[in-house]
C-alpha cells in the first residue's frame, strides 16, 4: 500500500507503508562526469556499496572509483553482474548505447538525465527509470544533498519505489516526475541557471578591467534571487529598462563599444524587459 500526496503533475511525499522491496544496496556507477562523481561520492557517505565505476577512460574512472573503495573498469565485459543498480550518469546521446551494452538480467537500470526519457532504455531492459537530481555539479565543489530536489520515474511501482527509497538516502526534498515534466524542469534551469552564469561572465569581465571582482556584486546577486523567489520574477525586476531610463540605456550602450556582442546581448534583454512590463 503507498501513501501518497498528489499534485496535479507531480506525486510528492511517497512512503512505503507496507510494501516490503529489496533495498539498493550495490550501485553500479556508468560515467566517470561531474555528475557520476558527485554520486558516487555522495552514495558512499551515505553506507551504499559503489560496486564499480565503468568509463571509456580507465584513468577516469579509476580516479573516482579509487575515492569510493570502487573498482574502476573500462570495458563493458568487466561489469560484475552482482548489484542492484546500474545508474548511468552519462550524456544523453550515450544512455541508449550504454544500455544495449549492459550484461543482460534484471538488474534495475537507471539514468540521471533530466531531458531524455525513460524509453531509452526500455529497448534494452525489462526494470528502468530515472533518478534525476534537479542541481548544477561542478567538480571539487562539495553539496549539501539534503534539499536537492530529486525526480524519480520507473516502469513500474516496485522500481520506483526501490528508486524513491535511494534518493530519500540523499534528499528531503524527493518525487515523482514523468519525462515530459522533467523536460520542461530541465528547460527552465537552463534559463535558470545557465543563461544568467553566461550573465555573470559578462559582468565578470567589466569589473576586471576595472581592477574589481564579482565580489562586490555579491550582496547584489543574493538579494536579486531572494526577491525572485519571495516576490516572484516580475515583481522584482528594477534598473533603467524596468523605468524605461532612455538616457541611462543609451550611456550603457555607448559603454560596450567595441563589444558588439555584449551590445546584441543589452539591447535584446532590455527590449524584452520593457516589453514584459508593458504587457
Amino acid at each position: 500500500m503507498l501513501l501518497c500526496t498528489f499534485h496535479p503533475k507531480i506525486v510528492l511525499s511517497c512512503k512505503n507503508s507496507v510494501l516490503a522491496l529489496p533495498m539498493i544496496n550495490r550501485i553500479t556507477i556508468i560515467g566517470t562526469g561531474k555528475v557520476a562523481g558527485h554520486l558516487a561520492t555522495a552514495y558512499k557517505q551515505a553506507g551504499v556499496l559503489i560496486v564499480q565505476v565503468l568509463g571509456r577512460h580507465l584513468q577516469a574512472a579509476a580516479c573516482i572509483a579509487d575515492g569510493v573503495r570502487a573498482q574502476g573498469i573500462d570495458s563493458f565485459a568487466d561489469l560484475n553482474p552482482q548489484t542492484d543498480l546500474f545508474l548511468l550518469a552519462v550524456s544523453d546521446y550515450a544512455v541508449a548505447e550504454v544500455a544495449r551494452q549492459l550484461p543482460e538480467g534484471k538488474t534495475l537500470v537507471a539514468h540521471t538525465s533530466g531531458f531524455m526519457g525513460m524509453e531509452a532504455l526500455l529497448p534494452f531492459r525489462e526494470n528502468v527509470g530515472v533518478l534525476y537530481p534537479l542541481q548544477t555539479f561542478t567538480k571539487g565543489r562539495p553539496l549539501d544533498y539534503s534539499n536537492i530536489p530529486f525526480f524519480i520515474e520507473a516502469n513500474s511501482t516496485e522500481n520506483e519505489e526501490r528508486l524513491l527509497s535511494l534518493a530519500r538516502q540523499l534528499s528531503s526534498s524527493v518525487a515523482l516526475a514523468n519525462s515530459q515534466l522533467r523536460q520542461k524542469m530541465h528547460l527552465a534551469a537552463v534559463f535558470a541557471c545557465n543563461f544568467p552564469n553566461y550573465l555573470f561572465g559578462i559582468a565578470d569581465e567589466l569589473l576586471k578591467a576595472e581592477g574589481l571582482t564579482l565580489d562586490v556584486l555579491k550582496p547584489l546577486l543574493h538579494e536579486t534571487v531572494e526577491k525572485a523567489l519571495s516576490l516572484g520574477p516580475e515583481n522584482a525586476q528594477t534598473g533603467p529598462a524596468a523605468r524605461n531610463d532612455k538616457i541611462t540605456l543609451e550611456a550603457h550602450l555607448k559603454m560596450l563599444d567595441g563589444r558588439a556582442d555584449h551590445q546584441k546581448v543589452y539591447d535584446f534583454l532590455t527590449s524584452k524587459i520593457i516589453e514584459s512590463l508593458n504587457k
